[in-house]
């Protein structure tokens, strides 16, 4: 289903934690303080980086610079904190855009994983 930024920011703000793959990054400085912003623990953060090398072939710091991430990275991260994040229900905007064919499908099965432990994960387009 394809609408607009601004419906689903009204639609959903309330209650879910909204992830804009235009957007993907909060604060730019390092992966620790944008790992704050989601409220994640440590052991959550730790398997983020982990996940995050699994699929990207690439090793993340807590003190890696986000300005020194492709687009396609910097949103690969932001999926990756947003579905460890205590966060229960989640919107994914324009999901697949930056992502090539691989990693899409890798975290399509993350998000499907995420989904089977309780998580409220929808999936957007905007037009």
């Amino acid at each position: 289903m394809s609408v607009t930024l601004d419906k689903i920011i009204e639609q959903f703000a309330d209650d879910f934690l909204i992830c804009d793959v235009h957007n993907p990054i909060i604060c730019n400085t390092v992966v620790n303080e944008e790992a704050a912003l989601y409220n994640l623990s440590e052991e959550s953060i730790n398997e983020c980086l982990t996940v995050y090398k699994n699929i990207t072939g690439e090793t993340l710091t807590l003190n890696t610079e986000l300005s020194t991430l492709s687009g396609g990275q910097k949103v690969a991260l932001m999926l990756l904190l947003a579905l460890y994040s205590p966060a229960q229900k989640i919107v994914i905007i324009d999901f697949k855009f930056t992502l090539d064919a691989a990693k899409a499908e890798e975290f399509t099965r993350l998000i499907q994983s995420f989904r089977h432990k309780g998580k409220e994960i929808k999936l957007m387009d905007t037009i």
